[in-house]
């Protein structure tokens, strides 16, 4: 009984509230100088273009099914593939490009427009 009394005491004890004081930062914590941040001025649209190599050809666009293609696998297994049929009211399909690359541009020409099209403010959906 004595312990019993003991335990009931030390948990009171652990659940009576506590004060707590918070005190003020000393100044030197406070007054952290803000980092040195490098110079970006030299990344700029001459920089990007250097950095792209001369010789991309254009890449094959194409319209393929989400379960033929390897990379997909993850986000059409089990119960996942049902989700995409339905987002999609069909059979899931993604837009791919092969073998190089591809402006926006040169999708919306290749790919039929229920799928990929230029809108009159200049985006694509």
């Amino acid at each position: 009984m004595k312990k019993l009394l003991l335990i009931l005491t030390l948990l009171a004890s652990f659940c009576q509230a506590q004060e707590v004081t918070l005190l003020p930062l000393e100044a030197t914590v406070a007054d952290v100088k803000a980092p040195k941040l490098p110079d970006i001025t030299k990344y700029n649209l001459e920089w990007v273009k250097k950095q792209l190599p001369n010789n991309v050809k254009p890449g094959q666009i194409k319209l393929e099914k989400v379960f033929d293609i390897a990379e997909f696998q993850h986000f059409t297994y089990g119960v996942r593939a049902m989700e995409w049929v339905k987002r999609q009211t069909g059979f899931p399909q993604a837009i791919v490009v092969r073998d190089g690359v591809a402006r926006l541009s040169d999708i919306a020409e290749n790919i039929d427009r229920q799928y990929f099209s230029l809108q009159s403010d200049g985006s694509y959906i």
